[in-house]
């Protein structure tokens, strides 16, 4: 093959490649019900670690048909997510769901195996261009990454997939040969959807009879489906002394998971007996703000209870679109933008703040990446909610209570983070059923205030659950004998509990609905089989399942393959193998806590991971290339100053946080776009000065360090993702220094330094 030929096909399926896998990301988004972020990471590290492994194994006939099986591979991709029958609802009551994950991720990993074979014969055939091919490769990617973003505004995910299969098909091939992408292009006008569980609710909904489709709603990060339905009544917190039905509500469907529900209209005397009505009826404030209360309901009680001025943050530009096209009322000012940033930026002060606790209700939601997630649940977070309060107002969470309680103490413990003992003074907790809103006052509760709230207790039968009243008085009020006082109690002494994880979050750690305690597996694998939800936090089980399958592919296509096949002997195998390894792991315990990091900024893990991968791949190309180019000049000081420049790097990340919380979401991209430029140009030096080293003392063993790189890479992106969830992201970015200096360390013999170079050439 020719060198410009493989170059144009390099680049083609590079570009095709990390295309689906954005594609891919969404879809397993839909089936997981949260944003599964590393495991895409995982099957293109798959992929690539098992390509290096198998190619010596291969018949030459075999590799020139690379190219026509990736884009079978990239068919078959398509058609799993059609026809697999895998229900994320029946995942632990049918074993048999358990076998089609594992056929869903075996055949999805193929693009990236083939992806990864063609970067291998690039190597075989042109090895002393391989780093201006590799770059080329990186390119591609990248660019990949922006051509999905832009594709997926105008095609769904399933159509953007045979999209790319008619680019790859019209420009891989010549004469008569393009002709066969005429085969997909049927397929972009057709409504494909991805299977979707009987119980999900996108299917669920269209059992009730006369409900009917209203619209839907799409962009690159969400989807949503809005319906109408004359058996839709919604009435979150509302008084039992109610004796009318609630109103007709819309029923919004996000990302074929999440239900919520919105009035078609409201009348005083409906919302005057909501519980959430309580906080404006009782402290009468002058402008509030309400933060993602999609039910509407919290802006309809602000208007009813006679507040001059409401604010509405969400982040979702679709659902202001459902507010302008089906609300023709709705009494507040509608900003679309990320809550964490528009508080943080303190345009405003207000009386109120008004906010749902965004735990995920995924069916096996594993407590990290949730679709609600908006980082304000965090002690940074909760710090700036109280510096956008005037110096008497008021914070009130809405939530479920869960039993055992677990929201409420954590939120407890977290609140008592922030203020300390002086919460004791400034918490009130009150609940109508299972809907809970918990109040903290910026100062102490005043006589006034809790004779307004006890007034609307008893008025509408609510119940209290916790308040600033001694012993004797609460007596009154409620039996202090009840579970969740007991919890908010325990909560305030700074205990915490045997079941959940209920450890307050931080910006380095910031996932509040994370509830799982390691120790609680071995009890809830007990329960598998016998409840349809064993725990809270069931989607670990889910997680650990994926990487034990994904430990068991990696063996099987990387690791077995070695044993099988005569290896010479070198005495460099083992060094060079480890370079492989710290390579596959630093840039793993790099990606995935920098994608949380950037989430943080931008709202949306879809365009995290874009904009991540897109600038790690594109400056990783360049300084690949720039290995090529210049790097032999002075190997040595690229390899001392690796570690040293990413960890600079991420402290200036780190330490411009707050800062940039407070800049608008384009301001941010110009203080960060920078320094992730730096780290990419960086993390594209180590493979390419490993190929170097492996080109000039053993190349037959580039297959087996490349399988080494690909099997600790998948390994390490789920590892990487735990490691952030549980212990924080920098515990992760130290893994990822320490894999990188340990990198520079063993190849540092391998390259002389300046005074030396003359004499060994």
């Amino acid at each position: 093959m020719e060198r410009k030929v493989l170059a144009q096909r390099v680049f083609l399926v590079a570009f095709i490649c990390l295309a689906g896998e954005m594609v891919l990301f969404r879809l397993l988004a839909f089936l997981f019900g949260h944003h599964f972020v590393s495991l895409p990471v995982a099957l293109a590290t798959l992929g690539y670690g098992a390509s290096g492994t198998l190619y010596p194994l291969l018949s030459e006939r075999f590799r020139r048909f690379i190219f026509p099986l990736f884009g079978l591979s990239l068919l078959a991709s398509a058609a799993v997510f059609l026809f697999l029958p895998l229900d994320v609802y029946q995942f632990f009551v049918h074993p048999l769901q358990w076998v089609y994950l594992g056929g869903l991720l075996f055949v999805v990993f193929f693009p990236f195996f083939f992806h990864g074979l063609l970067q291998v014969t690039a190597f075989e055939l042109f090895p002393e261009f391989f780093p201006s091919l590799y770059a080329l490769n990186f390119v591609g990617s990248a660019l990949g990454v922006g051509g999905a973003f832009l594709l997926l505004f105008v095609l769904d995910e399933l159509r953007a997939l045979f999209a790319l299969l008619v680019l790859l098909t019209f420009a891989g091939n010549r004469g008569k040969k393009r002709l066969f992408a005429l085969c997909f292009l049927p397929f972009l006008f057709l409504p494909l959807q991805p299977f979707l569980s009987p119980y999900a609710p996108s299917r669920a909904i269209t059992a009730l009879p006369d409900t009917y489709l209203l619209g839907v709603y799409r962009n690159p990060a969400e989807y949503l489906e809005v319906f109408a339905s004359p058996h839709a009544r919604f009435g979150l917190g509302l008084s039992p002394l109610f004796q009318r039905l609630p109103p007709e509500s819309f029923i919004l469907i996000h990302d074929h998971v999440t239900t919520a529900y919105f009035p078609q209209r409201v009348d005083s005397d409906f919302l005057e007996h909501l519980l959430m009505s309580l906080p404006f009826q009782a402290f009468r404030p002058g402008r509030a703000l309400v933060v993602e209360e999609r039910d509407g309901l919290a802006v309809y009680a602000a208007w009813a209870a006679g507040v001059q001025a409401v604010d509405f943050i969400t982040k979702s530009s679709l659902f202001s679109t459902f507010l302008k096209e089906h609300v023709p009322f709705f009494p507040a000012r509608v900003h679309v933008g990320l809550p964490r940033k528009f508080i943080a930026a303190r345009r405003a002060f207000w009386d109120m703040v008004v906010l749902r606790v965004p735990v995920g209700r995924a069916t096996v939601f594993p407590g990290g990446f949730s679709f609600e997630e908006n980082f304000l649940l965090t002690v940074e977070g909760v710090r700036d909610l109280f510096q956008a309060l005037d110096a008497r107002g008021v914070v009130v969470f809405s939530f479920f209570l869960q039993n055992p309680p677990s929201v409420l103490p954590k939120l407890v413990l977290l609140l008592r983070e922030v203020l300390g003992e002086e919460l004791r003074e400034r918490l009130l907790v009150v609940k109508s059923l299972d809907f809970a809103l918990l109040l903290v006052k910026k100062t102490p509760w005043t006589r006034d205030d809790l004779e307004n709230v006890f007034s609307l207790v008893r008025k509408y039968a609510f119940d209290f659950v916790y308040g600033p009243w001694n012993e004797e008085e609460m007596e009154k009020v409620f039996h202090t004998g009840k579970r969740y006082y007991r919890a908010v109690c325990a909560a305030l002494e700074g205990k915490g509990s045997k079941l959940f994880d209920l450890r307050p979050p931080q910006d380095s750690r910031p996932y509040f609905g994370n509830f799982l305690r390691l120790s609680a597996l071995a009890e809830a694998l007990k329960e598998v089989g016998k409840r349809w939800l064993p725990f809270g936090g069931a989607g670990f089980l889910v997680v650990l399942f994926t990487l034990a399958v994904m430990g068991g592919f990696s063996g099987f296509f990387i690791l077995l393959p070695c044993f099988f096949r005569k290896r010479p002997p070198s005495r460099y195998r083992f060094r060079l193998s480890l370079g492989g390894v710290l390579t596959g792991v630093g840039f793993m315990f790099v990606e995935i806590p920098l994608i949380v990091y950037l989430h943080m900024l931008l709202g949306f893990p879809l365009y995290a991971f874009s904009l991540l991968l897109g600038a790690l791949l594109l400056f990783s190309g360049l300084g690949s290339f720039f290995v090529f180019c210049k790097g032999t000049a002075f190997p040595r000081f690229l390899l001392l100053s690796h570690a040293a420049v990413l960890l600079g790097c991420f402290l200036g990340l780190f330490g411009l946080r707050e800062t940039l919380l407070g800049f608008s979401s384009l301001g941010s991209l110009c203080v960060v776009l920078p320094i992730l430029a730096l780290v990419g140009w960086f993390l594209g030096f180590p493979f390419p000065l490993l190929s170097q080293g492996i080109q000039h003392t053993a190349p037959h063993l580039f297959g087996e360090v490349f399988a080494w790189n690909g099997f600790f890479s998948v390994f390490s992106s789920l590892l990487a993702h735990l490691v952030s969830l549980f212990w924080g992201l920098w515990i992760a970015l130290f893994f990822a220094i320490l894999a990188y200096l340990a990198f520079s360390l063993l190849l540092y013999p391998f390259f002389p330094g300046e005074g030396n170079k003359a004499n060994r050439s």
